[in-house]
């Protein structure tokens, strides 16, 4: 069983994806200013097996690039706006590497959660590099970071580099083949979409000894349901979803 931080009950979606562009520092940096404890973000590897903090496996949502990540060189990312999609007041900000994402989250005094992104053919360079680059930089007196993913492969080959850090299952939707390989991981938490989650899925899970967080929940109504159901954790593009008031 991987050491377990105390988790909270609301973690950042790519930071604060509502208020600033997703999975840049800007964002992590809003979540930081709306008081969120933990913020998750995405991470893929670069032409040179560099790991960069970017959702997509291609640029052009959300920068004004063009291609695939994976055949991009950091130059070439890093001269890139990451930011005018989602507003001119965030012109010109740059894709993170992880490890500056992860050295600017633990100053912040947040948690992380890393969801690992691997394109098909590099699954496990993936979740080697990035688990190489976030021991690095993240802090031993820290809560460890928990790492997540929709692969795996990734998740293996995470669990097999010793370092104990938790690990979380991602999944759209509830299905025992999905249980089955969660637990032949032993991961601590089992990642759902909020759409259709039910309780008596919610219950199960927690019975075979899993935590229960999912994604991306944006509405108050909802979140509280979710919460009341037994979620022990929810994913959120705007962290002010629960404050107080």
């Amino acid at each position: 069983m991987q050491n377990s931080p105390l988790w909270p009950r609301l973690i950042g979606h790519r930071g604060a994806a509502k208020w600033a562009p997703e999975n840049t520092l800007a964002s992590f940096f809003c979540a930081a200013d709306m008081g969120a404890q933990w913020v998750e973000l995405d991470v893929r590897l670069c032409k040179g097996g560099i790991p960069v903090v970017f959702h997509d496996a291609t640029l052009e949502r959300t920068t004004n690039g063009l291609g695939r990540v994976a055949e991009h060189r950091l130059d070439e990312l890093k001269s890139l706006d990451a930011g005018s999609w989602f507003s001119r007041r965030f012109k010109d900000e740059p894709i993170p590497t992880l490890e500056e994402a992860l050295d600017v989250i633990a100053k912040l005094g947040m948690g992380v959660n890393i969801e690992l992104k691997p394109d098909p053919e590099n699954a496990r360079e993936t979740a080697r590099r990035a688990l190489e680059a976030a021991r690095l930089v993240w802090p031993e007196s820290a809560p460890p970071p928990l790492i997540s993913s929709f692969d795996a492969e990734a998740l293996e080959e995470a669990s097999s580099l010793g370092l104990g850090w938790p690990l979380g299952y991602l999944a759209g939707r509830f299905e025992s083949r999905h249980l089955e390989k969660a637990l032949a991981l032993k991961t601590g938490s089992f990642h759902l979409a909020a759409h259709g989650l039910r309780r008596d899925q919610i219950d199960a899970l927690h019975q075979a000894g899993l935590r229960v967080f999912t994604y991306t929940v944006n509405d108050l109504s909802q979140a509280r349901q979710l919460l009341a159901m037994g979620v022990d954790a929810i994913f959120t593009d705007d962290p002010k979803i629960l404050a107080p008031g």
